[in-house]
């Protein structure tokens, strides 16, 4: 290997932003779905779920029964 090829530096172009800063993409997406399907109980107390199953170290297929519980 040729001291050059080892000490290069690969420059790379920074990945576009996927979502407004302080959005998170996968919240973003879950609103949505939400809206689409109608599940507004869900939508409005996401956060609340969610910090409930990291608690409770549910896993996905112990999710919907949190959120059963709405």
């Amino acid at each position: 290997m040729s001291a050059t090829a080892s000490t290069a530096k690969v420059s790379r172009t920074p990945r576009p932003r996927q979502s407004a800063p302080g959005i998170d993409p996968i919240d973003a997406a879950i609103d949505t779905a939400c809206t689409e399907l109608r599940l507004p109980s869900i939508r409005d107390r996401y956060a609340d779920i969610a910090e409930q199953a990291l608690r409770d170290r549910a896993n996905y297929k112990g999710f919907p029964l949190l959120v059963r519980m709405v």
